[in-house]
């Protein structure tokens, strides 16, 4: 996933059937709240809102765009048959519909510090390379670079 430069995460998807909407709910997992996006066409950005540095779960729906389905998106609305219903109600049913989990870890914080601290290290040495120039932003940059290298090998793991 993309992120600008507040740490918002853009989701581009490569292929779109334009008989299905594409609905994500993201949680952010240090919180309760959850944001909605709902992608209607090929055109659509989905750009999901940076909550801190963390675990979120993306899960994914399809929801046919055809009255004659089970479940279906029609003007802003889903429906069970021709009865309008809750997103809720659909997750609660996962059998009729296809639903997919994502998981992704955001260090974004992080690399915005690490990248300040270099550029800090980097504006105030004279001489790169005097091996006795160890000051205490240098320290940082390293204690912050070995962290981010932890939590991403930690990740790839997973």
């Amino acid at each position: 996933m993309k992120t600008d430069k507040y740490c918002n995460m853009l989701i581009k998807e490569c292929s779109f059937d334009e008989d299905y909407i594409i609905v994500y709910i993201v949680k952010y997992i240090n919180s309760d709240e959850t944001q909605t996006l709902i992608k209607e066409s090929p055109d659509d950005d989905i750009v999901i809102k940076y909550k801190g540095d963390g675990l979120y779960t993306i899960c994914k729906l399809h929801i046919s765009k055809k009255e004659s389905s089970i479940y279906y998106y029609k003007d802003g609305k889903f429906y069970h048959n021709i009865k309008e219903v809750t997103l809720q109600e659909i997750l609660d049913d996962p059998e009729d519909t296809k639903i997919d989990y994502e998981y992704y870890f955001s260090v974004c914080n992080l690399r915005k510090c690490f990248i300040k601290i270099c550029q800090d290290i980097f504006d105030s040495q004279t001489s790169f390379c005097n091996k006795n120039n160890k000051s205490p932003e240098t320290y940082k940059r390293d204690l912050l670079w070995s962290a981010l290298n932890v939590i991403e090998y930690m990740v790839e793991l997973d």
